[in-house]
């Protein structure tokens, strides 16, 4: 969906840094999978971006990297989450569910790369066989690592940081306590500097 700079505001997004064009595309987080990763010491923001363009990752990789939480034997793959509220409370962003968060994910230095829907269409979900993890992780879910149906291109993926989805946030919870109902919003920038903006479903307590 692209729509003119001058019908944001009539949408309800709430946005948190200038645009800088004068259209872009919007996108629905929840059609979106999504990656937070904060930046180890040594690595710079570009370095925690995801930016694979094919990917043969097999059931077995993701239960190896879920029975192996901090990377002892340095084998593990990138896992994603279906972007949505969920998520967002996985990473500590929003405490809106029942459900326990990660700790660091959501540091003002956490590169959040989203898959946006074009690259989702490329992709296959990819779940650990029940019988490879180990016991106590038999219930990991909503985890899943990708597999490529077609080579991804650039342009499928986009990013944001901790610092700004942050900041959306708070900017939606403001309105919304005005009982203004907006839909929130984040600015993501792909590789070659356009802008997307990912419209976010809230409901906090």
């Amino acid at each position: 969906m692209r729509v003119s700079t001058s019908n944001l505001l009539s949408l309800g997004v709430a946005l948190c840094l200038p645009l800088l064009a004068s259209a872009v595309d919007i996108v629905s987080f929840e059609n979106c999978y999504v990656r937070f990763q904060t930046p180890r010491s040594g690595q710079t923001p570009q370095d925690a971006r995801i930016t694979t363009l094919n990917w043969p990752t097999s059931g077995s990789d993701v239960a190896r990297t879920i029975n192996d939480y901090f990377n002892f034997k340095e084998k593990n793959v990138q896992l994603f989450l279906n972007g949505g509220i969920s998520a967002l409370n996985y990473a500590n962003y929003i405490q809106a569910l029942c459900r326990t968060s990660q700790d660091g994910l959501n540091l003002d230095s956490t590169i959040i790369s989203v898959l946006l829907p074009s690259g989702v269409a490329k992709v296959s979900q990819v779940t650990a066989p029940a019988d490879e993890l180990d016991p106590g992780n038999e219930q990991a879910s909503g985890i899943f690592g990708i597999r490529t149906n077609q080579p991804l291109s650039a342009s499928d993926w986009a990013y944001t940081t901790g610092a700004l989805m942050k900041q959306s946030i708070a900017q939606w919870e403001v309105l919304w306590n005005q009982n203004r109902h907006p839909q929130a919003g984040v600015n993501l920038i792909r590789a070659d500097g356009s802008p997307v903006i990912m419209t976010m479903s809230l409901f906090l307590q």
